[in-house]
């Protein structure tokens, strides 16, 4: 394999691995373990049971998170072809300032309608890691890609604590797998080093136990 198709293949995996989309396909997966259409019976209730856990685990989560990659593309696009010329430093401050709004707007509306406390805590854990991202990146620039894979993980083992019948071990294995696979593809295109990958799971790790602890 070229490097060049090695540098492609590394581009694709951070894109699937986005730090928006691991809360996305964490609900997923939550949703097919404990809302299984499998696990329930045929009748009308079960399936209107089912429609609401799938709105409420899967599509409002997609919605959420999915709403500030789609803004700060559209705001890239519209800067890069209204100021070609300028530097990209106001590009850089303007993308945080949407993310961050948005996943905390979505995480106060998620309050104001008592949703289950599984989405409040994801979406607290994402409000928290990128704030700590944006305090300190100037002097510690952690991977949010490792850092949301570390998340699972963290996630992971408190509701082992708390869902006594979950066993999560082969999870968290997946996590820390994929953790090291997208640390891997980071390192190799030159974005981070191997302190900033390490160090980015280990603080999405300890701040998504402690939301879930918390919360």
């Amino acid at each position: 394999m070229t490097y060049e198709q090695k540098t492609y293949y590394a581009k694709i995996f951070c894109r699937v691995s986005h730090p928006l989309l691991i809360p996305i396909y964490s609900c997923i997966i939550g949703w097919l373990l404990f809302f299984s259409p499998v696990r329930m019976s045929n009748s009308i209730l079960s399936a209107f049971a089912k429609g609401v856990s799938l709105s409420v685990y899967v599509i409002y989560p997609t919605i959420l998170f999915l709403l500030p990659v789609v803004l700060v593309k559209a705001y890239r696009r519209y800067y890069k072809n209204v100021f070609p010329q300028q530097q990209i430093r106001q590009m850089k401050a303007m993308p945080d300032i949407i993310t961050l709004t948005c996943l905390v707007l979505g995480h106060l509306h998620q309050k104001a309608v008592f949703l289950p406390y599984v989405i409040t805590c994801i979406t607290l854990a994402a409000v928290i890691i990128f704030v700590l991202h944006i305090l300190i990146r100037k002097w510690f620039d952690f991977s949010l890609h490792t850092a949301a894979w570390g998340g699972v993980a963290g996630a992971l083992i408190a509701y082992s604590f708390i869902l006594m019948m979950f066993n999560p071990v082969w999870w968290i294995c997946f996590a820390f797998f994929m953790g090291g696979c997208v640390g891997s593809c980071r390192m190799f295109l030159g974005y981070h080093n191997l302190s900033e990958v390490v160090g980015g799971f280990a603080i999405g790790a300890v701040v998504a136990h402690l939301s879930v602890v918390i919360s």
